[in-house]
C-alpha cells in the first residue's frame, strides 16, 4: 500500500507538471508586436461595468478617410473562481477578459468623431493607445463603445470533421491524448503545407520508495487519458479545455490509475496558442517521499523537419536530419529562444527554465534508433528530429516551479536573428493606457448632428460606497434629462440578476434624483456586494457602479 500511495503522490505531481508544462503560441508578421493577442480585464473598464457584453464593440479610426472600422472582439466571461466555463451573468465585470489583435489598429480621433449610431453618443468611450516602449513616438489607436458589435469573419476557426483549430496562420491537429500532434503552416502563410511536428513531450525520472528498496519510474505524456474536451469559442480566442486522468506504468504494479481528474486549458489566437499555469511547490513531493530526479520537456518533429536548422544563443545553424550531433547544452534559467526554420515553416520557441535542481541543460536529441538524449524511453513516432526543449536534473529537485513557454509560428527560412528579436518583443511588450472620453456631438429631434455638450447625463450614486444596515440610510441615484421623458431605473448584481427596479411614467426636462435603501423588489436588504444601476429615459440609458456594504 505504501508503495501505491507514492506512486499516486507522484501521478498528482505530474498532473501538475503537464498542466504547468505545455505551451504553443503561434504569430507570424513582420510586426510581431502588433500581431500578439492582447487580453485586458474588465476592471480596467469601469465605467463600463454592468453594460451587457452583447453592447460592447471595438473600433479603428481612419483619419485620411474619416471613417471608422469595427474590429474582430470578445469578451469572455469568467466566474468568480477564474472558471470561463461556470455561468456568470451577461453583463461586463471585473474578472471578464477583453481579447483582441493590435494589427488593424487605427489613428488618434478626437472628441468631435464619433462612430454614426448615434446612440452610442449617449456613453462615454475609452481610447486604448497602444505603445511600442522601443519606438515611444508610434502609436496605435482604438476606441471601446457601448454598442452592439457588427457580424464579422471569425479569425480562428474549428474544423466540424476533424476538431483540428485553424486560422489563416497554421492549423493544429490533436492526438488521443488531447495535446497537439500536427502542426501546419499553410503555404499561403509561407510553408509547405506539410505537417512537421511529432509531439510535444514531458518525460520524468522519479524515485519512489519500495518493497525491496528505492525504485526508479518513468512517466510520460503517454499517461494522459482524455476523458472529454470543453470549448468556449469566439472570433479573436477559442479557449479548448482538455479533462483527462493519468495512468502510468509502475513495472510489477501493474498500471496505476489516478483518480483525480485535471483540466488543461489551450488558448487559440488568430496567430498563437498558448497554456499556462500557476506556479507549482516541489515539496509536494515530500510528504510522499518521492525524490524527482529529472524532468524534460521538448518539442519533437518529424522526418517531414529533415533539413530544417536549429538555432538558439549557444548554437547556429545545427541541421536537422535525424543523426546526432555535437551541441552546446549550457542554458541560463529564465527566459531563453530556440528557433528552428526551414521550407515547412519557422518555429521560434521562447520558453522558460526554471532555476530548480543541480542541472539545467538545454535538451536537444536526434536519432532514428528509438533512443533519446536523457535515457527514458521514448514516445511518439519513436523517432527525434530536432526534439528541442529544456531538461533540470539533480538527486531530489526541489524548489518552485513557474513554467511558461510559447512557439511563434512563422514563414519558413527566417533569418537566424528572429529568435533573439521575438525575444526582445516579449521583454518589451507594447504598453497600453487607457481613458475615458465623452462625446460633443449631440444628436437633435431632427437627426442631424449639431456641436455642443451631451444633454442626457447620469451621475455617480451618492454616498458610494453605500452602508444600507445602518436604519434610514439611502442612496441617490441623479440624472440629467433633456427634455420631459418617462424614467426606468434597474438595479442589477454583479451576475447580471434584476433585484430591483423604479419607474417614472414622466418626468421633467433637468436634474433629479432617485432614493434607494438597499433592498430588493420584495423589501428584503441584499446582501454586500458590487451592484450596477440603469437610468433609462426614453432612446437614452446609462450604467454606473455601486458599492453596498452591511
Amino acid at each position: 500500500m505504501k508503495n501505491i500511495f507514492s506512486i499516486r503522490g507522484l501521478l498528482t505531481l505530474l498532473g501538475l507538471f503537464i498542466v504547468a508544462e505545455a505551451s504553443l503560441h503561434a504569430q507570424t508578421s513582420s510586426n510581431l508586436k502588433s500581431i500578439q493577442p492582447v487580453v485586458l480585464t474588465g476592471a480596467q473598464f469601469p465605467e463600463f461595468a454592468g453594460v451587457p457584453v452583447g453592447e460592447i464593440s471595438l473600433w479603428a479610426f481612419d483619419a485620411s478617410t474619416g471613417s471608422w472600422k469595427a474590429l474582430p472582439f470578445q469578451i469572455d466571461k469568467r466566474g468568480r473562481s477564474g472558471s470561463y466555463f461556470s455561468a456568470d451573468g451577461t453583463v461586463l465585470d471585473a474578472n471578464d477578459e477583453l481579447v483582441f489583435m493590435t494589427e488593424d489598429f487605427g489613428e488618434a480621433a478626437s472628441d468631435t468623431n464619433w462612430i454614426s449610431d448615434a446612440a452610442s453618443q449617449n456613453y462615454p468611450r475609452y481610447e486604448i493607445v497602444a505603445t511600442d516602449p522601443t519606438d515611444p513616438d508610434a502609436k496605435m489607436y482604438a476606441y471601446l463603445y457601448h454598442t452592439a458589435p457588427p457580424t464579422f469573419q471569425p479569425l480562428v476557426s474549428i474544423d466540424p470533421h476533424t476538431q483540428d483549430i485553424f486560422s489563416d496562420q497554421y492549423r493544429i491537429g490533436f492526438g488521443q491524448n488531447g495535446l497537439p500532434n500536427k502542426i501546419v503552416v499553410p503555404a499561403s502563410a509561407g510553408g509547405s503545407d506539410r505537417d512537421f511536428l511529432d509531439r510535444l513531450k514531458i518525460h520524468i525520472i522519479a524515485q519512489v520508495p519500495g518493497f525491496s528498496g528505492p525504485t526508479q519510474i518513468q512517466i510520460s505524456e503517454n499517461g494522459i487519458q482524455k476523458q472529454g474536451v470543453k470549448f468556449k469559442v469566439g472570433p479573436v480566442r477559442i479557449i479548448r479545455s482538455i479533462i483527462f486522468k493519468i495512468v502510468v506504468n509502475a513495472g510489477g504494479l501493474g498500471q496505476i490509475s489516478l483518480p483525480d481528474t485535471f483540466y488543461f486549458p489551450i488558448y487559440f489566437y488568430p496567430y498563437s496558442m498558448a497554456v499556462q499555469a500557476d506556479s507549482i511547490d516541489l515539496s509536494v513531493t515530500n510528504q510522499f517521499k518521492i525524490k524527482i530526479l529529472s524532468a524534460r520537456y521538448s518539442l519533437d518533429l518529424n522526418p517531414n523537419a529533415s533539413g530544417m536548422k536549429f538555432y538558439n544563443p549557444n548554437n547556429s545553424g545545427i541541421l536537422i536530419d535525424g543523426q546526432p550531433d555535437q551541441i552546446n547544452n549550457e542554458i541560463q534559467p529564465g527566459l531563453n529562444y530556440q528557433m528552428v526554420t526551414g521550407n515547412p515553416g519557422t518555429l521560434v520557441s521562447l520558453l522558460e527554465v526554471p532555476a530548480i535542481g543541480s542541472q539545467q541543460q538545454l535538451y536537444y536529441c536526434e536519432s532514428t534508433t528509438g533512443s533519446t538524449c536523457d535515457g527514458t524511453f521514448d514516445t511518439g513516432d519513436s523517432l527525434s528530429y530536432g526534439d528541442a526543449g529544456f531538461r533540470v536534473a539533480g538527486s531530489d529537485i526541489q524548489g518552485v516551479l513557474r513554467f511558461w513557454s510559447t512557439v511563434y509560428m512563422l514563414p519558413g527560412n527566417q533569418p537566424p536573428d528572429t529568435g533573439a528579436k521575438l525575444l526582445a518583443d516579449i521583454q518589451n511588450p507594447l504598453a497600453f493606457s487607457l481613458s475615458l472620453q465623452n462625446s460633443r456631438v449631440s444628436v437633435s429631434e431632427s437627426g442631424h448632428q449639431t456641436q455642443g455638450p451631451a444633454s442626457f447625463r447620469v451621475n455617480a450614486a451618492y454616498p458610494n460606497p453605500f452602508r444600507a444596515d445602518v436604519p434610514g440610510n439611502q442612496t441617490y441615484f441623479s440624472y440629467v434629462l433633456p427634455q420631459p421623458l418617462p424614467v426606468l431605473i434597474t438595479v442589477f448584481d454583479i451576475t447580471g440578476r434584476m433585484v430591483r427596479q423604479m419607474s417614472i411614467p414622466l418626468q421633467s426636462a433637468g436634474t433629479h434624483a432617485i432614493s434607494w435603501n438597499g433592498v430588493d423588489g420584495s423589501g428584503a436588504l441584499l446582501p454586500s456586494g458590487i451592484y450596477f444601476y440603469r437610468v433609462q429615459a426614453g432612446r437614452f440609458h446609462a450604467i454606473r457602479k455601486l458599492l453596498l456594504v452591511r
